[in-house]
């Protein structure tokens, strides 16, 4: 029998960053830990011998203790109390999950009322809510259906759309077809994170192609669990595991393909665990051809960006705000709907769709928070001053339209690139009003250029 190992198995970024800011605390100060770091037992438990205990509740904490804040995150009333306490707060949040905390809080502020679309008794879910005022939690499209029944003016209402980062693809895509029908003033900010959306796709491709599947990972991660749930969408033979202590041989049985899979919150030494089982039970492995380890391996697709690098994505998600791009890094890729097109009234879904490969300028990395701001309008000026630069080479005629009367001629605007005209060469007679050409549609020809000015 083959084995096929998921390229994406394993730790995600949030999840090792998280961990590895909770070994060093533990090392140089030892504290407590808020909650398990992450929805993994081992993890915690290394973490503790360490020298970092667990606590569940602020009021455990010690005067004057280092508390470090999990990966799922708090709500604000936790952090009020622990810093009531006099405890030091260290802060291992997904960026993804701060992410979301900022939009939630900024719509806010906008009027608006947020809607969540998760697990409700998540420990993410619970912290993003601990920041709203009123949020509404909708676990399917039933919950979201039934509450519009009952609360009809609500469609009218100003809302916002957020998803918990390990959120199933369709379940989000169920309920923002739905409350898109429904109500008048929603903006839908797709927040299920990159890593997350990759892990699921994979997971339902391997498993419609495979015998039996394997998905290992701690029983109270959500993410591990919705992976299940969409391979068993796929596969009739499915088994989550812990460890591989978990395995057995007569699981496989009359099997000629398996596949393998795991969570955000497993480590690599775990799935090297299992793979090893199953190798030691004399079945075939499938897995990338390298010399590489399996950790190595892992912290090679963690490569990082830098401000003015030019990078090829693909978009994975397009809100109201702006478009969620993977690149391949460490850092989540957005680019903001004022970073998308030269045109202020062009509607996003209009220039990109999700699954499209798109180019980027980088404008700023955010290490600490985990994401880095991208800019499409700024890499595609860079391109058409190289088309206008080859035109005046050419001689070419180009089309643009006129947008304004300066001193002295009009401001023509091709392809997003302002080109002065003088007076003279306007084709109007001298003396004569300009402003008339304004929004006029005229053709010319380029016979300078100053990227300065």
């Amino acid at each position: 029998m083959k084995v096929i190992l998921a390229e994406t198995a394993g730790f995600c970024y949030g999840v090792e960053r998280a961990v590895n800011l909770a070994r060093e605390t533990a090392k140089a100060r030892g504290g407590a830990m808020l909650g398990s770091i992450v929805h993994n037992a081992g993890v915690v438990r290394e973490i503790e011998d360490l020298g970092m205990r667990l606590i569940t509740s602020p009021d455990q904490a010690k005067a004057g203790e280092t508390v470090l804040i999990r990966a799922h995150g708090e709500s604000r009333a936790t952090l009020d109390a622990l810093r009531e306490r006099g405890a030091e707060v260290v802060s291992a949040v997904c960026p993804h999950v701060e992410r979301i905390r900022k939009l939630a809080q900024e719509a806010e502020h906008e009027g608006r009322r947020v809607i969540l679309i998760g697990e409700r008794h998540h420990p993410e879910v619970q912290g993003i809510a601990g920041w709203c005022s009123d949020p509404l939690i909708f676990e399917n499209v039933q919950e979201a259906q039934k509450y519009l029944q009952e609360h009809p003016d609500f469609a009218h209402l100003p809302s916002i759309m957020l998803a918990q980062t390990t959120c199933i693809r369709a379940l989000w895509e169920s309920c923002v077809k739905f409350l898109k029908k429904q109500c008048t003033n929603l903006k839908i900010n797709d927040t299920i994170c990159n890593a997350t959306q990759k892990r699921q796709t994979e997971a339902a491709e391997l498993s419609a192609k495979v015998d039996a599947m394997v998905v290992v990972g701690d029983r109270r991660s959500a993410n591990t669990r919705h992976l299940t749930e969409i391979c068993r969408e796929n596969c009739g033979k499915v088994l989550q595991i812990e460890s591989a202590d978990e395995l057995s041989p007569e699981f496989f049985s009359g099997c000629r393909v398996a596949g393998l899979t795991a969570g955000a919150s497993t480590p690599a030494s775990i799935i090297m665990e299992v793979l090893t089982t199953m190798t030691e039970e004399n079945i075939n492995t499938t897995a990338p051809e390298t010399s590489e380890s399996f950790e190595e391996l892992l912290e090679k697709s963690f490569k990082t960006l830098n401000t003015g690098d030019k990078v090829t994505g693909i978009v994975t998600a397009i809100g109201t705000t702006e478009i969620q791009v993977d690149v391949g890094c460490k850092q989540a890729g957005y680019i903001p709907v004022s970073e998308l097109s030269s045109d202020p009234d062009v509607k996003p879904e209009d220039v990109v769709k999700v699954g499209d490969e798109i180019e980027a300028y980088v404008v700023r990395v955010n290490d600490v928070e985990g994401y880095a701001t991208l800019s499409k309008k700024r890499l595609d000026a860079v391109k058409l001053w190289e088309d206008i630069e080859t035109a005046v080479e050419d001689k070419t005629v180009l089309e643009g339209t006129v947008t304004e009367v300066n001193k002295g001629g009009i401001v023509v605007s091709v392809k997003g690139v302002r080109v002065f005209v003088p007076a003279s060469q306007s084709g109007m007679p001298k003396d004569s009003d300009l402003g008339q050409m304004v929004k006029q549609k005229v053709k010319l020809r380029v016979t300078e250029v100053n990227r300065a000015r």
